[in-house]
């Protein structure tokens, strides 16, 4: 039973990364996972190599995209501090 339990964390984990075609403004393509973006560099995941490359540079979809991950990001992120902060004891720990 934990062997199976532990296939069916590793394999939703490994779905965590967002693979998509990426097309540049120029219309080349790219395959690759999607790791984070900073605002004005977003960094891909191809065959196990990181790959920086200007916001700027991508297709207004895939910049589109990369905005919708980050601002989902940012609310879990929001979401988690909250939770961490309401889950505090308020009295004095014996």
């Amino acid at each position: 039973m934990n062997s199976i339990l532990m296939i069916v964390l590793i394999l939703i984990s490994t779905k965590l990364c967002f693979a998509r075609e990426w097309v540049n403004k120029d219309g080349r393509k790219i395959e690759a996972d999607y790791v984070s973006s900073d605002g004005t560099t977003v960094i891909l995941l191809r065959d196990g190599t990181e790959i920086k490359y200007p916001l700027a540079k991508l297709s207004l979809p895939d910049q589109d995209f990369i905005q919708t991950q980050s601002q989902a990001k940012e609310t879990k992120t929001k979401s988690d501090v909250e939770n961490v902060a309401h889950s505090r004891p308020t009295g004095r720990l014996s």
